[in-house]
């Protein structure tokens, strides 16, 4: 899942602290140069395919991250490194704290170190660490870390391509709160856009994985075929499926909510409301209720009924339609909530 890299004759040639920018080698023109910028290709080639990339350097950080910045010749840049760490602490410490800001077990970590001294270390303090034994030869990096194949994957999901740049855009959302004022003052920098709509042909596969692998921001946990939910999408008359897409300054998310609303005699019932967990806490709750409430008058319903059917996994969404402003009713057996 992760690749750990060092820096200083690891990414490219040289010692940025001591040669500065214009000293390391990265140089296309030389043998070694064209190494490490080789070496910096097949990285970001893992990357793409769904391994992150993190850095653990003994150096200055703002001095470490100079080359990403500024070198010209650079192949990686700091977007491509999911989590970055340069400063003089022993480097097991530092892979302690990756692995816990990637939420990753240390057995998910391959090391990249060109100090045979630092390999030794993690290898004895880490035992759980993979250490890849880095020639001395530059030319020669891609292809051990092939052989030691820690990263040969039978299959490869679009989830797990798209690891990488999640934790990274994740990590300027966190940036960005922080120096936010407050969290209304958070929401609207990061510009959040969504879209809603009855579902499409393309969304329509996304939208059944969805309805049917989401535990936690599920009001009533009702698992359908994809046939069923076919049959539904066929009878305009009684139901609406409601696909709600986001994205915001930093990133799409594609499809994160799904509804099916079903009309009942003169009532709008919901019978399935789902939400990704990516994107809870960002008000997508009161415009996608908006949106229903749009249904409901073109339905020429007199009421929207929800139901909550508590489990183990969605006491998240317990209050929700009581937040929204629903009339709250409480069966007798206390085992369902109905608005």
């Amino acid at each position: 899942k992760c690749l750990v890299l060092d820096l200083d004759n690891t990414l490219w040639g040289g010692v940025i602290g001591d040669d500065d920018l214009e000293g390391i080698n990265l140089d296309p023109n030389d043998a070694v140069g064209e190494a490490y910028l080789q070496f910096q290709r097949y990285t970001k080639l893992l990357k793409e395919r769904g391994v992150l990339l993190a850095v653990c350097s003994k150096n200055e950080k703002e001095i470490a991250k100079l080359p990403f910045q500024k070198h010209p010749n650079m192949v990686l840049n700091l977007d491509d490194i999911s989590c970055f760490i340069a400063n003089w602490h022993d480097k097991h410490n530092n892979i302690r704290e990756i692995a816990n800001s990637l939420n990753i077990g240390l057995d998910s970590i391959v090391f990249f170190d060109d100090n045979p001294v630092e390999r030794e270390m993690i290898s004895e303090t880490l035992p759980e660490v993979s250490v890849v034994s880095v020639p001395e030869d530059p030319a020669y990096f891609v292809r051990v870390l092939e052989l030691e194949m820690h990263f040969d994957w039978a299959q490869l999901s679009i989830e797990d391509i798209s690891r990488s740049s999640s934790i990274v855009s994740n990590k300027k959302r966190e940036s960005l709160e922080k120096i936010s004022h407050n969290y209304d003052d958070y929401l609207r920098n990061l510009q959040i856009s969504a879209k809603m709509g009855e579902v499409s042909s393309i969304e329509f596969p996304r939208f059944v994985q969805l309805i049917n692998k989401t535990n936690q921001f599920n009001l009533r946990t009702k698992r359908y075929t994809l046939a069923e939910v076919e049959d539904m999408q066929k009878d305009k008359k009684n139901y609406n499926l409601i696909a709600v897409s986001l994205k915001d300054k930093f990133s799409d998310y594609g499809i994160i909510a799904g509804l099916i609303i079903r009309k009942i005699n003169n009532k709008a019932f919901i019978d399935t409301w789902v939400m990704s967990c990516r994107v809870f806490s960002r008000n997508i709750e009161q415009a996608t209720f908006n949106y229903m409430i749009e249904i409901m008058k073109k339905w020429r319903c007199d009421e929207i009924v929800g139901e909550y059917l508590p489990t183990r996994k969605n006491k998240v969404v317990q209050n929700l339609y009581a937040d929204l402003g629903f009339n709250v009713l409480k069966e007798k057996n206390e085992n369902s909530v109905i608005g």
